[in-house]
């Protein structure tokens, strides 16, 4: 074999797998570079996702501050309302007590009444016989009143 065919077949066989380390290297890099934007997409998707989320959260942060300012104000009135009612009915109970003692004075007072108009009426009755006894006269005794 002649040199000359030698180096032409080593020549072409290096061509060819330079060719072929070539474009196996090209597509090679093809395929990284679609993998790493496949990656950056995916990246980028995720990060507008948490970018979403994030202002959803900020506007829910938002709503739930409105909310539980609004719920504080509603817990104050309330608060208050109760105070009022609470200070309301102490001062009923009060009331109701300091009545329930003026009725039970009356009470006290009425039977003590009841005892004395019987000793008058006993009493009166004990004057007038003794006074038709001795041929007195006097006025006649009110209605109601039996001698």
């Amino acid at each position: 074999m002649d040199p000359t065919v030698v180096v032409a077949i080593i020549s072409a066989a290096a061509v060819a797998i330079t060719g072929a380390f070539t474009y196996a290297g090209v597509r090679f890099t093809q395929r990284q570079a679609r993998l790493a934007a496949e990656r950056t997409a995916e990246f980028e998707r995720a990060a507008a996702e948490r970018a979403e989320a994030l202002e959803r959260r900020s506007v829910d942060a938002q709503a739930f501050e409105r909310a539980r300012a609004t719920w504080d104000a509603h817990v104050e009135d309330l608060t208050e309302q109760v105070d009022a009612l609470r200070t309301e009915a102490e001062r009923l109970r009060e009331e109701a007590r300091q009545l329930r003692q003026r009725l039970d004075d009356l009470e006290v007072g009425r039977a003590a009444d009841r005892v004395r108009i019987r000793e008058l009426t006993a009493y009166a009755r004990d004057l007038l016989r003794i006074l038709a006894h001795h041929e007195i006269t006097y006025p006649p005794p009110p209605e109601g009143l039996e001698l």
